[in-house]
């Protein structure tokens, strides 16, 4: 009975506390001011979204066997972007790393061509392309992930690129 009354004792006020505060800071901070910012707040973040919004896409970097020649390259990166565009996708931004030394031996190879795409966020795209993978033997191991904001993880990866430890390691 005692701790049922304390614990009733107890929440209202928690509770008045809370509801005061947001109610004290909201009137003091935008009573004169909300009602024509927050109207006019609304009408404009769209279109700032709109500009600044993050785009939601994958970063997919696949393997080339280390035989493929440039224009086989070349070709085979050209099918892989009709084929993402056929299927209502776009690549955003494709990076060729080179001819690398794999960290470990896949399909009995040391070597590989790196290329890394950055596309938007269309499954049917991703799963064409993954399929296509599949079955091409040229590809010798690939690995797709979702990205909150491409552009982000492009310019990052750009600054990693020419700043970082991956400066060294891509210009090599």
């Amino acid at each position: 009975g005692n701790t049922a009354r304390m614990s009733e004792t107890t929440m209202p006020e928690t509770t008045k506390p809370e509801t005061a505060k947001p109610e004290s800071t909201d009137p003091e901070t935008t009573d004169p001011e909300t009602t024509d910012p927050e109207s006019t707040d609304a009408e404009p973040k769209p279109p700032a979204g709109k500009t600044e919004e993050a785009v939601q896409g994958y970063e997919s970097i696949f393997i080339l066997h280390p035989d493929t020649g440039e224009e086989d390259q070349e070709g085979l990166i050209e099918k892989y972007k009709s084929l993402i565009g056929a299927n209502g996708g776009q690549v955003l931004h494709h990076t060729t790393w080179g001819r690398r030394k794999l960290a470990y031996e896949v399909k009995k190879n040391q070597f590989g061509f790196y290329h890394l795409f950055y596309m938007d966020k269309t499954p049917d795209a991703l799963r064409a392309m993954e399929n296509a993978f599949r079955i091409d033997d040229l590809v010798i191991k690939w690995m797709s992930v979702s990205v909150e904001d491409v552009e982000k993880e492009f310019a990052d990866f750009e600054k990693l690129k020419t700043e970082g430890s991956a400066a060294k390691t891509l210009s090599e």
